[in-house]
Parts: C-alpha cells; sequence; structure tokens
C-alpha cells in the first residue's frame, strides 16, 4: 500500500522555473512537507534530485544523496588508441563529463571533503604524478611528483592534507601527510611491507589503510599523534583491503576475498563483526554515499566493468545508468554549495 504521496507544479519563467511540491500522508491527509524552489530551466534534473533528497529525509530521517555526484576512471582501447578519462557524473550515472583525458593511465580518483576539488594520479612518461584539480574551473596543480612511486591520494576531512603512498625503494610503499599548505612531507608508516590505500576517520586523527605486514593484505587502524603502531582490524579471511569508511565512522567497506572471489562487505569497527553485501566474482573499490546509506563499487570484469550500488544493510542492489564500458574506481562525492532552496521560504508551501 502507498503510504505517502507527493503533488506539485513547475512554473517556468524565461530561464528561471519555480518548483513546488508537497508531500501528504494519505490516510491522515496530513501535510509531511512543503517547499518552494527555485531552479534555472536548464538544470531542472539537479532541481528534481533535491526535491527526492527532501522527501527521503523526511520519510527515514537520513539526508538523500540524489543531489550528489561520483568519480571514475573509463578506459577506451578501441584500435591502436588507448585513452584513460577521469569523468564527473550524476550520483545515478547519468551527465557524465570528462574532467580529465590521458593518453597514459589515470588512476585513484579521490573527492575533497566540500566535493569542489579532487586529487587522482596521472602518469606521465610512465612515472607516476598526484594532482589536485578544481573541478569547476578545470585548474589543477601537481602536487607530488617524487622519484618512484606517487600514489593512493585521500583528503583530510578539513581538505587542508593529503594522505599518500610513496615508495622510498622499490617495492616498499609507505604512507605520507602532505600538508598542502605548506607542502611539508610527514611519513606515518616505517614498515619493510606494503602499506598503502590509506583514508581517513571522519575526526580526522586517524588512518585505516591496506598492509601485507602480517603476510597477506589486511585492513590496520593508525593514530596518527600515537606511538606509530598500527592495529589490525581485519581478521576474517586472507584477503581484506581497499577500505572506505562511513561518514560516521562506525562502519568501513571493504573488497574481502572469500573462495577466489573479490566480494564487498561491511566491517562494525564496534563489535569487529563482517558482513557480505555482495557475491562477487569481483566487485571493488567500494565508496560509500555521503549519507552513509549506499556504498557505490566497480563490478565485472575487462572491457565489461560497470558501476553498481547496495544498500550498507545488503537488501537493495542497482547498477547504474549510462554505466556500461571498463569503469573502475568510482568515488561518491558531495556537490558544493548544492543547496540551493529558498532559503526565504522554506516549509512555505501551507496546506490549504
Amino acid at each position: 500500500s502507498v503510504n505517502d504521496l507527493i503533488v506539485g507544479s513547475v512554473e517556468v519563467t524565461g530561464n528561471t522555473a519555480q518548483i513546488e511540491f508537497r508531500l501528504f500522508n494519505v490516510y491522515t491527509g496530513q501535510q509531511l512537507l512543503g517547499y518552494s524552489l527555485p531552479a534555472r530551466v536548464n538544470n531542472l534534473r539537479f532541481a528534481a534530485h533535491q526535491v527526492a533528497d527532501k522527501v527521503y529525509e523526511k520519510l527515514t530521517g537520513t539526508p538523500g544523496a540524489f543531489a550528489t555526484r561520483i568519480a571514475y576512471i573509463r578506459h577506451d582501447n578501441s584500435g591502436k588508441k588507448s585513452t584513460w578519462k577521469l569523468i564527473v557524473a550524476d550520483s545515478d550515472g547519468a551527465n557524465a563529463h570528462v574532467v580529465v583525458k590521458s593518453l597514459q593511465l589515470l588512476m585513484s580518483p579521490a573527492f575533497s571533503s566540500a566535493g569542489s576539488r579532487i586529487a587522482y594520479v596521472e602518469f606521465e612518461d610512465n612515472e607516476s604524478h598526484i594532482y589536485i584539480q578544481n573541478i569547476a574551473t578545470g585548474e589543477r596543480r601537481l602536487v607530488l611528483a617524487r622519484p618512484g612511486l606517487n600514489s593512493a591520494p585521500a583528503f583530510s576531512p578539513d581538505g587542508k592534507e593529503l594522505a599518500v603512498v610513496l615508495s622510498t625503494r622499490p617495492g616498499n610503499p609507505d604512507i605520507y601527510i602532505l600538508n598542502l599548505i605548506t607542502n611539508k612531507l610527514r611519513r606515518v608508516t616505517h614498515s619493510p611491507a606494503i602499506d598503502t590505500e590509506p583514508v581517513w576517520m571522519p575526526d580526522g586523527k586517524n588512518l585505516i589503510f591496506t598492509s601485507d605486514r602480517g603476510g597477506a593484505p589486511q585492513l590496520y587502524e593508525l593514530a596518527l599523534n600515537g606511538d606509530g603502531k598500527a592495529r589490525r582490524i581485519t581478521w576474517n579471511g586472507s584477503y581484506n583491503a581497499r577500505a572506505a569508511v562511513s561518514p560516521d565512522g562506525k562502519t568501513v567497506a571493504l573488497v574481502h576475498r572469500e573462495n577466489g572471489a573479490l566480494k564487498i562487505a561491511v566491517l562494525n569497527l564496534t563489535s569487529g563483526n563482517m558482513r557480505l553485501l555482495t557475491n562477487g566474482p569481483t566487485d571493488v573499490s567500494p565508496s560509500f554515499a555521503p549519507n552513509g546509506a549506499m556504498i557505490l563499487y566497480s563490478t565485472g570484469s575487462g572491457k565489461q566493468r560497470k558501476l553498481a550500488t547496495v544498500s550498507v544493510d545488503g537488501r537493495v542492489h542497482e547498477e547504474l545508468s549510462g554505466s556500461a564500458g571498463a569503469l573502475s574506481q568510482p568515488t561518491w562525492g558531495k556537490i558544493p554549495g548544492a543547496d540551493a532552496w529558498d532559503s526565504s521560504a522554506p516549509n512555505s508551501l501551507k496546506r490549504r
């Protein structure tokens, strides 16, 4: 049965549209929500996502994530020409546009917490360099091009630092923190093993990363102002990697290998319990939605890799539209200044 009903209208004047809608409980007739939203005519799709966010939040108590965006890498290999593209799209995969195009490998895109910048790795003459790019203006900044490996950038929650992976010698990647204001580097892991794929906890005080220091890839947590000793947090199976932390810091999404298949799983940091969300055989690169309710990931193989989402409870699975092709390394981010609601008239639509 249907419990709630949305009614609304769109009035267009020139290049501007005024969207009005109401959300009602169909049994009581009570108005649950009413808003007036101005929007540009050429941006009605985004406005519809904003309406969906408001309705979702009212009905679930959790902020919506429809008016957000994703980024991913697309590899096109047709004939003799091979190209890599860093693409930014709406949260459902539509409205995709190329941010960076290269004849050499692009990898590891990562949004800043505000969503205005994106860090990524670009290979030039087969050497890896880390860039940060302003998504709106296209202006980019080369931040690391040291000899050896420069990889796996991850913005700190305040956007002032970047966790990165650098190699002091071949085969020995370690994690460093780059201050984006002073350009000073601080090494935070000192292991002869491979330490990689750092992600920040929401408080900015801890990192979770992948390391094979125990003989196989597992996840570890490191307090940045502690004694430098990392604590292992995954114990199920022989392969757990590629962490993503939920916005509330309570859950980690990861890639777990079981019977040779790579699957997306979630780890409760309080209980230590792990739960599988997907069936594989090659599900990788999890990334939480900004509201923590869904996880974006890459699935498939070879040229048939696509993007999909799964709810954190594993009940809802969906493939993203327009996601056919060799797509990999998706990441989910906010849109800066996305809240375009008319501040002079929130909840201004009154029940008649």
